[in-house]
């Protein structure tokens, strides 16, 4: 029975391709002819505003908003539980080389996906799906859970995927909403708030929830799945991680209006001054804007997202944003499970807890893993830096962790750099 009330402990955390079950993130139509016939009546409709002389309205055609809550399980860490376990590299190895990446009930996490997957790519190399498991124990890589209930919306264009991953230290789920059809940008606010904040989501009890309900309810069952039960004392944290891309829009829209609208979708009623902008690249992705608010990520670049290809493209990298947030936030549980005095524990979760303080410590530089401005934001906001520093220090002889580029910090003037 899901819950009345979502109760999760844990700290307060201010702040590739599509799916690896093989299909595309974004909405699918009927045929790839139906999908041609959509974007160039979209492309029509623009160049005959413009022929005209008239003001090309700038309208959001797709974004995918997904929610994300992982569990880091005392059972696993400090008992060894878990079925299968991953929580030793022995057992670790027996379960990765065992994992198909179709077939069975846990997966290799990049499923059919076999190349050309950016964020696995970025963790064990373009050859990735070779890797031998020591590779995967020390990035911490999950496996994929390839079944599970998948929950519906009733809020029309929107459709809704599922992701569930085994961690060495717990588990992870990923819902998924995405949006394509034509809409205003205050609309696609709108839209975006309504499946954040309203029960708008059918669960597998058939009764309408909102979107936290049903995650929690859903990792208590992997939880389940796992150890037998849902764990007695599980870190999480108290709110969602909510991540968004916009991938599709027509029209011309300035920086002002980009910013002002990730502003409501990365924090829904937040002070504008409590939203991080974190800077830009250059070149590619140099007109990317980038807002990271309390457990929340937003990000668009309008001109890329205009044109097909490249909104393609935006939809991989919203996935690959959402596998750092998932990895990020799981290792942060762990993190905090590791307490004060990590060295006391016993051996094989100070093993877990190293290899923790080693892979948030090359998320924060943007070294051997997925670089994202968001990890380093993520880290900072979720006031466990210490900690992570202490895990190094007396469990690995390492130094604290630091920033390479130094991504984030507030931009005085409220805009991008």
């Amino acid at each position: 029975m899901i819950e009345s009330k979502v109760k999760m402990k844990g700290r307060v955390r201010a702040p590739g391709h599509g799916p690896p079950s093989g299909g595309p993130i974004y909405l699918k139509v009927n045929s790839i002819y139906s999908k041609i016939v959509i974007q160039s009546i979209r492309l029509y409709q623009v160049a005959a505003r413009i022929a005209i002389g008239a003001d090309v309205m700038a309208s959001i055609t797709r974004f995918h908003i997904s929610w994300l809550l992982t569990s880091a399980l005392r059972e696993v860490v400090i008992d060894g539980l878990g079925k299968p376990s991953l929580s030793s590299l022995t057992s670790y190895t027996t379960a990765f080389m065992a994992a198909p990446t179709t077939g069975a009930e846990w997966l290799k996490p990049w499923g059919s996906y076999e190349t050309g997957h950016k964020y696995w790519a970025a963790l064990l190399g373009s050859g990735y799906s070779t890797a031998q498991a020591y590779s995967g124990w020390i990035k911490q890589v999950p496996l994929l859970r390839s079944r599970g209930f998948v929950p519906t919306t009733n809020r029309l264009n929107v459709i809704v995927t599922c992701e569930r991953y085994l961690y060495p230290s717990g588990v992870g789920i990923a819902v998924t909403a995405t949006f394509e059809g034509d809409l205003t940008l205050e609309a696609a606010a709108s839209l975006q708030q309504q499946l954040t904040q309203l029960a708008v989501f059918k669960a597998s009890d058939d009764k309408i929830r909102t979107i936290d309900m049903i995650l929690l309810h859903e990792v208590q069952q992997l939880e389940k799945d796992v150890l037998g039960s849902p764990s007695s004392s599980p870190v999480r944290g108290l709110e969602l991680t909510t991540v968004t891309t916009i991938s599709g829009a027509t029209g011309t829209t300035s920086t002002e209006e980009a910013t002002a609208l990730l502003r409501q979708m990365c924090y829904p009623g937040q002070p504008p001054g409590n939203t991080l902008i974190i800077a830009n690249k250059h070149g590619k992705f140099a007109e990317t804007i980038r807002l990271a608010g309390q457990n929340t990520q937003a990000s668009w670049s309008p001109k890329r997202s205009t044109t097909p290809k490249e909104s393609d493209g935006l939809t991989c990298y919203h996935h690959n944003t959402v596998l750092s947030a998932l990895h990020i936030a799981q290792l942060l549980n762990l993190a905090e499970l590791a307490g004060p005095q990590p060295a006391k524990e016993p051996a094989h979760a100070q093993q877990l807890y190293t290899r923790a303080g080693a892979v948030l410590g090359w998320a924060y530089g943007g070294e051997s893993v997925y670089s994202t401005y968001f990890a380093p934001a993520a880290i900072d906001d979720s006031h466990l830096v210490d900690g992570i520093n202490l895990i190094r220090k007396d469990l690995a002889g390492h130094g604290p962790i630091h920033l390479r580029n130094a991504p984030t910090g507030p931009q005085p003037t409220g805009e991008p750099s």
